[in-house]
């Protein structure tokens, strides 16, 4: 008996618990909207130059070699962002309000205690679950990792236009930690409120999570992908309707109202395209 490989990460995870047919058309057959949401475009423009500027961050001690100052590395990380808003589908307000949210960022947390920088997007992948019939490899991408009193912390750049506390359920930050060997994560909250004052709309949440926590959150994650291996042995992908309107609302919900058959087959054609997913790859 051939022995199954497979590779999971918390945004296909999620997508199986959301909805089996979600995941069928995001995961299987690679569909993408067309037209990317706003608020993706910012995110993805934002986490450019936070990336940007923690790496040159982390080589600190370089900028005097180089007879540079902080504003000069801000500015070098503006550049980035407007050389990628070119290639978005924001209008130009829109990439510059995102440049002032990153200005007002940095000019906050210049004087921080982030020095001891270990890693920027990072990507790995590690045996998650193994036995004599499946493999789970887990993959990640890190939007930063810390170095804090000798131990290596990861952070998660979350950014919103609305003031929200961070989910301690996160398939996602308790995957950070087992895949880092933590029990801590921190959340690095981006606000896009223009009536906030940066100290109010740039937090940063550290989160704990006891190991047992952890282990439960392993043996939940092989359960899933476990469904979701019987689910594609079975061709079976069922509709959880009560997902349709969650959080933004899903991508599919047009596809899914309209009749099986032609109609559904048009505006897929329609509406999307194929790109596939890899925590280490673009996707904006």
């Amino acid at each position: 008996m051939t022995k199954t490989i497979v590779s999971i990460d918390s945004q296909r995870l999620e997508a199986i618990q959301f909805c089996p047919c979600f995941f069928h058309y995001k995961f299987d057959l690679n569909l993408v909207p067309i037209n990317t949401p706003d608020y993706l475009e910012r995110g993805g423009l934002i986490h450019a130059m936070l990336a940007e500027y923690y790496i040159l961050k982390k080589y600190r001690e370089n900028w005097s070699k180089n007879n540079k100052n902080h504003q000069d590395v801000v500015q070098a990380c503006i550049n980035v962002g407007r050389y990628k808003g070119m290639r978005m589908q924001l209008d130009i307000a829109e990439v510059e309000e995102t440049i002032e949210v990153f200005r007002q960022y940095t000019d906050l947390w210049e004087n921080d205690s982030w020095y001891d920088i270990h890693s920027v997007e990072a990507v790995g992948a590690k045996i998650l679950f193994e036995d004599k019939d499946l493999t789970i490899l887990y993959e990640v991408k890190i939007d930063l990792v810390l170095r804090l009193q000798d131990r290596l912390v990861p952070v998660d750049h979350k950014h919103s236009k609305a003031r929200r506390d961070p989910n301690q359920l996160s398939n996602q930050f308790k995957g950070y930690c087992w895949f880092m060997g933590s029990n801590n994560l921190i959340v690095n909250e981006i606000g896009f409120q223009k009536t906030v004052k940066p100290p109010d709309k740039f937090r940063r949440h550290v989160l704990s999570f006891p190991q047992a926590i952890i282990e439960e959150w392993i043996e939940n994650t092989v359960y899933w992908v476990k469904f979701g291996l019987r689910m594609e042995d079975e061709k079976c992908y069922p509709r959880n309707f009560s997902s349709c309107d969650k959080f933004a609302g899903c991508d599919f919900k047009h596809i899914c109202s309209a009749e099986p058959g032609d109609l559904r087959e048009f505006r897929l054609r329609r509406d999307f395209h194929e790109r596939e997913w890899s925590p280490g790859k673009e996707h904006l």
